[in-house]
């Protein structure tokens, strides 16, 4: 078999449209990949090193193999530590602060599936049009992206199923508790009902529906805080008062489902989808993960006819609270003045997953 010398992938980043958090505690979740991509490109190199270059988030760096697979052991007994004891300092401990973090446990976690023991160095180049900390799957994305292109780099030849495992793994050590759900969609891409099967979290496909279309995605603004840190602090509100848990929960799965009718009924009924969103909001308001600035702007798009729900973790303060799903029957003349205020993503919702193209052969 020849050779590549360089293998170019790319992923989508994905949109919760409903149960995040719930999914969490096995309650089901709808979700999609969005035209939002992730590209990768890994080339072979002359030396033995790993370079790093990624721009978005400015690291120029040189590493040994050696180094990459230090880090990976660390940041796993990192997680270990974590999942014994899930404070807060441990999470911080468990992610650290380098800003490559992903793409080097992605790297060191494709070297122990493939059993690899490189004898050249690479080259990873990361780009992304996917807004880090937005709730759109950036993590997942650029763990997919690199998993996919490094191990075709080595004639590993990845299957969604093997990149699945991989992944994963990846997203526990930047989550701390990962449900499965951004790299599931991530690697294949579409429109889905997730839901937890025997402590392992399923895809059922979903085709597109018109109501899509009236739905955009805007972005209020980094969280001060992780993925990570909001679940620890939801898991703590939740044991402290049980009788909340269930109730809400409840409500929260009743109201994914309605959702999940709507979406599955080619018949459009607006009014119905104001509801079950106005719900949904309402529901993540409650986990108090919905910062007071959103919140207004949340207000003013329901007066104007209106409806919409952050998507995915929220924030615990600050002012932004990452993904910010919108639903109009009828787009308004003039859109609320919070709402002009931030910036809309133009993305496409359903996409396809991750796809890997080879550039040349040795």
């Amino acid at each position: 078999m020849r050779e590549q010398k360089s293998v170019i992938a790319s992923a989508p980043g994905k949109l919760i449209l409903m149960g995040e958090h719930a999914v969490v505690y096995g309650r089901p979740a709808l979700v999609t990949s969005i035209g939002l991509q992730c590209r990768v490109r890994v080339r072979r190199e002359q030396d033995s090193g790993v370079r790093l270059i990624l721009p978005e988030v400015g690291v120029y760096a040189e590493n040994s193999w050696a180094e990459i697979e230090r880090y990976t052991q660390s940041a796993e007994a990192r997680w270990g530590e974590y999942q014994q004891q899930p404070s807060a300092a441990n999470y911080a401990r468990l992610r650290g602060s380098d800003p490559a973090h992903v793409v080097k446990i992605a790297l060191g976690q494709s070297l122990r599936w493939g059993d690899i023991k490189p004898k050249f160095g690479i080259c990873v180049q990361v780009g992304s049009a996917i807004p880090p900390g937005a709730g759109l799957g950036s993590s997942a994305a650029v763990a997919s992206a690199t998993a996919a292109a490094f191990l075709t780099l080595c004639n590993q030849q990845p299957s969604v199923p093997s990149l699945r495992s991989i992944v994963l793994d990846v997203e526990r050590r930047q989550h701390g508790q990962a449900s499965g759900i951004d790299h599931s969609c991530v690697l294949s891409g579409g429109l889905f009902k997730a839901a937890s099967v025997g402590g392992c979290i399923s895809l059922l496909e979903m085709a597109p529906t018109p109501c899509l279309q009236r739905m955009s995605v805007y972005h209020t603004g980094t969280p001060n805080e992780s993925t990570g840190a909001v679940v620890a602090d939801i898991a703590a509100r939740f044991e402290a008062d049980p009788a909340f848990k269930t109730s809400l929960l409840e409500q929260m799965e009743s109201n994914t489902l309605r959702f999940y009718r709507l979406l599955s009924d080619p018949t459009h009924c607006p009014q119905a989808m104001l509801e079950v969103i106005t719900e949904a909001q309402r529901h993540l308001e409650q986990l108090g993960i919905v910062p007071d600035a959103v919140r207004q702007v949340v207000r003013e798009i329901e007066s104007a006819g209106g409806a919409a729900k952050i998507s995915g973790a929220g924030a615990l303060s600050g002012t932004g609270a990452g993904a910010l799903l919108v639903y109009w029957p009828e787009i308004p003349l003039r859109l609320p003045r919070g709402l002009r205020r931030l910036r809309r993503l133009h993305t496409k919702l359903t996409a396809p997953g991750v796809r890997i193209r080879p550039e040349g052969c040795l």
